[in-house]
C-alpha cells in the first residue's frame, strides 16, 4: 500500500503542473480510434463492419504508442509535454498490434484454464504496451520485459491497477463523460508512473 500511495503522490504532483489542455486533447484524438467503429456499428452488412472494427484497430496501434510515449515524458519531465508527441510513435503501430495479440491469447489460455492463471498473465504482461511505446519494438522481447518488471511484485501490481480502475469509475459517475476527460489520463498517468519508477529503481 505504501508503494499505491508514493504512486499516486507522485502522479498528482505532475498531473498538477501539466496543461490539463494537453492531456485532454492527446486522449481526445485517442478517442477518436473509435469512430470508424462507431459509423458503421449499425451497418447491415457484415463485412463493412468488420471493416471498421479493423480500422479502429490500427487507430488504436498508431496513437497509442504515442499518448503512452506524452506520458512518459510527463512523469520524467526530460522534455515539456506537447500536444504532438501523441504522434512521434505511430511507426511502433505494427509492434503494438504484435504485443497486444500475445497479451490476449495468453490471458486467454490462462482464463481457460483457470481464472487465476489468467489474471496473473495480465498483471505481468501490465508493462509490454509501454516497453514497446518506450523504444523496444520486438514484441516478444517487450512481453519478456514486462514479466521482468513485474517478477516478485504481482500483488504490488494489481493494487496499482486496481486503484487506477477506481479512478476511472469514478469518473463515470460524471454526466456526459466530462469526468473520462479527467480520469482516464489521471489513471493511465499513475501506470505509467509506476513503470517509470520501477525502471529508475532497477538502474539505480
Amino acid at each position: 500500500m505504501n508503494t499505491v500511495r508514493a504512486v499516486w503522490a507522485r502522479t498528482l504532483q505532475r498531473f498538477r503542473t501539466t496543461p490539463l489542455g494537453i492531456l485532454t486533447a492527446a486522449w481526445l484524438v485517442m478517442l477518436a480510434q473509435t469512430l470508424p467503429l462507431q459509423l458503421v456499428y449499425s451497418h447491415r452488412e457484415p463485412i463493412v463492419r468488420a471493416l471498421g472494427w479493423v480500422l479502429s484497430m490500427l487507430l488504436w496501434a498508431a496513437l497509442t504508442p504515442g499518448w503512452l510515449r506524452l506520458l512518459m515524458e510527463v512523469v520524467r519531465e526530460d522534455r515539456p509535454a506537447v500536444f504532438w508527441a501523441i504522434f512521434r510513435q505511430v511507426h511502433a503501430w505494427l509492434s503494438m498490434l504484435a504485443v497486444t495479440l500475445i497479451y490476449s491469447f495468453a490471458m486467454l489460455g490462462g482464463l481457460l484454464l483457470l481464472v487465476l492463471p489468467g489474471v496473473l498473465v495480465a498483471l505481468r504482461g501490465q508493462f509490454a504496451l509501454m516497453v514497446v511505446a518506450d523504444g523496444e519494438l520486438h514484441p516478444y522481447r517487450a512481453w519478456l520485459r514486462s514479466w521482468t518488471l513485474t517478477r516478485g511484485r504481482v500483488g504490488e501490481t494489481a493494487w496499482v491497477m486496481a486503484s487506477a480502475v477506481l479512478v476511472q469509475l469514478v469518473g463515470l459517475a460524471i454526466p456526459w463523460g466530462l469526468g473520462m476527460l479527467l480520469t482516464v489520463p489521471l489513471a493511465q498517468m499513475a501506470l505509467v508512473t509506476y513503470y517509470v519508477e520501477w525502471l529508475r529503481k532497477e538502474a539505480a
